[in-house]
Order: structure tokens, then C-alpha cells, then sequence
């Protein structure tokens, strides 16, 4: 089983105010690879469409014209098998592509088509012969592989399809993996459309990834869709319900969405499910913080640092907490922590030595 690992990290910023907020944590999203599932339907090597009788006979009228004024061109063969082929003349198909093969031999779909078409009029042995010409030209082409495996497999030749089958599984397994590292690359990038579009195309290719749903519903909170990224962390957890990150940027998506009770539920389930987690109570404390709890943030801001020493805002937001319940002498070592940890905040470490002052007159 192979396994791979990308981080891909997205950092929703918020103005700082006086009042506690999300601010600039990171989450990180993991984009592992671990299995598939789930089989193609064997597709023609062109998309089937609904299209209206007379616009099939004005494309096969056309490639027609097409064939005339260039005959040795394989290409103008090809797409006049196209065309006969979605109108279902599969006889005038296939001789169109036997066509385009005889002046390019090595004309991958052609000889892929020819075998779907002789499939269908059940010429399975010439089919095979066609799968097995396609995959002479391009080894790794998965639905060759997977057609002829399901040939095999009538046959009763069941060891021989099993080997097409697990090529599928390797081939689309790749492939699956190079358009989510290409959707990484884009993400950070902040090329967002194309992000998706990678993520969309790794799920197809392998619908139980359960990391690209979590991926683009990162790239729609950052957007603002938050019912559409909701709706994306979903998708992710009925694969994988015990996964803290998508618990996680679920969390974040609620909180944004204003629904803090939502949030903080998905904050604590995040931290149940990784023990430790610093993030998960420190933005469950802001919650806390926002909804006019100071006993409950308190607890959460503790649990951070526990985990996380020299967690600077955790110490910040303890703070203020504390001198909301009036628990001064914690409070002054909560802002001395946060100064000592605190480096890329210095308005924050003016306005803790600010309270320090007042603190120590108390």
C-alpha cells in the first residue's frame, strides 16, 4: 500500500480588535493517499452526448468535407468515426478508425475505440487484440487495462484479468495522485479555481479521497462560501469521521459562519479525536471568550498551553480571561508568559506591559 504525505497549509487572517478572535491560526490539511474504491463504467474515447439527430448528420456531413479536401490526414478519418460512432453507425466507425490506423499506427484512441465498438457488437477476441495494441503504444492507459480485464473476466480468465485490474488500481492511483499535489501546488498559490478543479479530477479518479473534499471546502471558507465548504467537510467525514483536521476546519467554517455552538462542538470533537490538539482548545477559549465565558475559556486556554509551551496567544487571551474573573496574580503571570514567548506582536506586548502596570498598582 503506498502511502504519501502533503501539507497544505491555509491561514485565515482576521483584524485583531480588542475583543478575542481566530485571528492567524494555521490548520493544517493532510493530503494522504492511502486506498481506493469503486470501479469506471468503461468509457468510448469520446463522451457520448445528447445530441439532436440533425446536428449528427451535419457533423457527419461536415467531417465528410473534411475527409475530401485532406483524405491522407488521420485525423479527419478519426473524427468522421467520431461521428458515425455517437449517431451508432458502428460499422461506418470502425472503418473510419481501421482507417486512421492504417495511415497512423500509432493512433492510441483509434485502436481504443475500435475495441470499445467491437466489444459492442461482441467480437470480444479482436477486441483484445485492439486493447492490447493500445496498451503496446501507452502501458499505463487504465481504461484499456480495465476493459480488457472485464473481457478476461467473461472469458473466465480471472487470474489474467486480475492483473488488468490491479494496473487500474496502480495507474489511476498515480494519477489520482498528481492532480491533488498539482491541486496543492495551485492552492498555495492561491490559484483557487484551478486548485479545484485538480481536487475535483483526484476524486474522480479516486472517490474515497476524502482529503480533497477537505482541500476545496479550505479554499471555499477562504472565499467566503461557507454553506458550500460545509458542505465539503461533510462529504469529508462520512469518510472519515474521526479525522481532527476536517473537525477542525469545520469548526473554523461555523465560527464563521456565526454559529458559535456549532463551533465550539466541532472544536472539542477535534480535540477528543487528537489528544493535545493546542489549536482546538485555544480557539474553543476564543469562543469561550466570545460568548461572555470566561471560566469555560480559562479551561480551554490551560489545555493549549499544557500541550504547547510557548503558545503566545494562548498566554495573551488566559490573561484577559483571568482579569475578567478578577484572578489578578494569574493574570500577571499569564501576560509575563506571553511577553517572554510573544515576538511578532509588539502593539500586544505594549498593550500586556500596559496592563501589567495597572495590575501591579491593584
Amino acid at each position: 500500500m503506498n502511502v504519501f504525505k502533503n501539507y497544505f497549509d491555509v491561514v485565515f487572517r482576521r483584524p485583531y480588535g480588542d475583543s478575542p478572535d481566530l485571528e492567524d491560526d494555521i490548520r493544517k490539511v493532510r493530503g494522504k493517499l492511502i486506498s481506493w474504491t469503486g470501479d469506471e463504467t468503461p468509457e468510448i474515447g469520446f463522451k457520448d452526448q445528447h445530441t439532436g439527430k440533425n446536428q449528427l448528420e451535419k457533423d457527419i456531413k461536415n467531417c465528410l468535407i473534411s475527409v475530401s479536401l485532406d483524405p491522407k490526414n488521420p485525423d479527419t478519418h478519426y473524427n468522421l468515426g467520431v461521428a458515425y460512432a455517437k449517431a451508432g453507425k458502428l460499422d461506418k466507425a470502425i472503418e473510419e478508425f481501421l482507417k486512421t490506423t492504417r495511415l497512423d499506427g500509432d493512433h492510441i484512441e483509434a485502436h481504443y475505440n475500435i475495441g470499445v465498438l467491437l466489444s459492442k457488437k461482441g467480437l470480444y477476441e479482436n477486441a483484445i487484440w485492439e486493447y492490447n495494441k493500445v496498451l503496446r503504444l501507452q502501458p499505463n492507459h487504465y481504461k484499456a487495462h480495465y476493459n480488457l480485464g472485464l473481457l478476461l473476466t467473461n472469458r473466465g480468465l480471472l487470474d489474467y484479468a486480475m492483473q488488468e485490474f490491479e494496473a487500474v488500481e496502480r495507474i489511476r492511483h498515480d494519477k489520482a495522485k498528481e492532480h491533488y499535489n498539482r491541486g496543492i501546488k495551485f492552492a498555495k498559490r492561491e490559484e483557487y479555481a484551478n486548485a479545484i478543479q485538480e481536487f475535483r479530477e483526484a476524486l474522480r479518479l479516486k472517490p474515497d479521497l476524502y482529503e480533497a473534499h477537505n482541500n476545496i471546502g479550505v479554499i471555499l471558507n477562504d472565499q467566503g462560501l461557507v454553506e458550500r465548504a460545509i458542505e465539503e467537510y461533510n462529504k469529508a467525514l462520512t469518510m472519515a469521521k474521526e479525522d481532527a483536521d476536517v473537525h477542525f476546519n469545520l469548526a473554523l467554517t461555523y465560527y464563521k459562519k456565526g454559529d458559535l455552538g456549532e463551533a465550539i462542538r466541532e472544536f472539542h470533537e477535534s480535540s477528543r479525536i487528537r489528544q493535545g490538539f493546542a489549536e482546538a482548545h485555544y480557539c474553543a477559549g476564543l469562543i469561550y471568550m466570545d460568548r461572555g465565558e470566561p471560566d469555560n475559556a480559562v479551561i480551554e486556554f490551560e489545555k493549549a498551553i499544557m500541550n504547547r509551551q510557548d503558545y503566545d496567544m494562548a498566554y495573551y487571551h488566559l490573561a484577559m480571561a483571568l482579569e475578567e474573573l478578577e484572578i489578578n496574580k494569574e493574570a500577571i503571570n499569564a501576560y509575563q508568559n506571553f511577553i517572554k514567548y510573544a515576538h511578532d506582536h509588539p502593539d500586544m506586548v505594549r498593550y500586556a506591559n500596559s496592563r501589567l502596570n495597572e495590575l501591579f498598582k491593584k
